[in-house]
């Protein structure tokens, strides 16, 4: 249960939100506030980067992902003991905190084409990063970037790699380090990848990419792929045949207005009823459980009729089943960001519970993938 300041807060909006749990709010009010860990900021300069993960089991059964901020009326405290933490809101105690940790960010050093993480659950997930310079990117003096894309700062971090000359390194770098053996110990291979030029291109480069790296990991493991150059049954057909499992549909936002503000790509804009239909052909090859749909609250939708629509559509799109929903906080990316949102933030906290709410409405609790920091 909620400690009592934040329990009383959760009553006073629930007959507002009814359909928003306890774990909703209490993870929403964590991603909104961030934490106050010994006055840090998670952009203490133009080069640097924080994030922080840690387990609060009374807010959450799964680790929390967000930002440290000064100003936040969470504050954690050192207990005294070793890995262990007591966590306060408005000074009043809310958990010992387990397996805290501050993820590092240079943004001076170069991207990787590819690196391993462990996801919540132990899973171990090798992922691939071959675009970095994507296709909604000139240069910094022409049109800018997408509101996904930072390298309008940071421009020089970026490169690009095919995926012949990806698969060699990785397979090569791999030997030498210890002849496979974390390679084949991999549950999940996800593409982190930009924008190419032609839809093709795409589906060539993803195809070639997981089919030179399958015979190197186990059999029968989850390949996840996305981007919006992920059109039509027949491209489906073809990375399903190559391996992939699970098709994740980065739509972001549902607001056609916000879409053309803030996801800017000049081969054109990608409308939502395009996605939407790119979606039930998705659901089509992959099933719903090979389908995640993945949404930024924040950003600036409109949460009237049509949102609540085209959630709707999307949810009865498939006799099969609904597919997942991946629900991301909208969060700074940059140094200039961070200062923006300190400032002047795009979203408020009774936003944030109105777009959980409507999603929980709508969707069954296990097809949700819990309020997690963007990117």
């Amino acid at each position: 249960m909620l400690p009592l300041k934040l329990l009383k807060h959760y009553e006073s909006i629930h007959d507002q939100f009814p359909h928003m749990t306890e774990e909703n709010f209490g993870r929403i009010m964590l991603l909104f506030h961030g934490l106050n860990y010994m006055g840090q900021d998670s952009f203490p300069d133009h080069f640097t980067h924080y994030e922080l993960i840690l387990t609060v089991p009374k807010l959450s059964k799964l680790s929390v992902l967000t930002m440290l901020n000064a100003d936040s009326p969470f504050k954690l405290v050192d207990s005294g003991e070793a890995r262990k933490h007591i966590l306060l809101y408005e000074n009043q105690f809310v958990d010992y905190v387990t397996d805290y940790e501050q993820r590092l960010f240079d943004f001076r050093n170069p991207d990787p084409f590819y690196f391993y993480v462990e996801e919540l659950n132990g899973d171990l997930v090798l992922k691939l990063n071959p675009i970095q310079l994507c296709d909604f990117f000139q240069n910094p003096h022409g049109e800018l970037p997408c509101s996904f894309c930072f390298r309008n700062d940071m421009v020089q971090r970026f490169k690009n790699v095919n995926a012949k000359q990806l698969v060699e390194m990785i397979t090569t770098e791999e030997k030498k380090k210890d002849n496979y053996k974390m390679l084949s110990a991999i549950d999940e291979i996800s593409v982190v990848t930009g924008s190419y030029l032609h839809d093709d291109d795409y589906v060539d480069e993803i195809s070639e990419m997981i089919q030179g790296l399958l015979p190197f990991v186990k059999p029968n493991i989850r390949v996840v792929v996305g981007s919006h150059e992920g059109k039509g049954t027949v491209n489906f057909e073809k990375l399903k045949a190559n391996g992939i499992t699970v098709f994740a549909f980065p739509v972001e936002s549902l607001d056609e207005v916000v879409r053309k503000r803030d996801m800017k790509n000049r081969k054109g804009a990608i409308s939502v009823e395009d996605s939407l239909a790119n979606i039930r052909d998705g659901l089509d090859v992959f099933g719903p459980e090979g389908v995640i749909v993945r949404l930024v609250a924040g950003m600036g939708d409109t949460l009237d009729d049509t949102f609540i629509n085209r959630i709707k559509d999307i949810a009865t799109y498939s006799p099969k089943g609904i597919p997942f929903f991946n629900i991301n906080q909208y969060m700074p990316f940059t140094h200039y960001h961070w200062r923006l949102f300190k400032t002047k933030r795009p979203y408020n906290l009774e936003y944030m519970f109105k777009f959980c709410d409507t999603i929980n409405s709508m969707i069954p609790v296990e097809r949700q993938i819990r309020f997690k920091v963007s990117p």
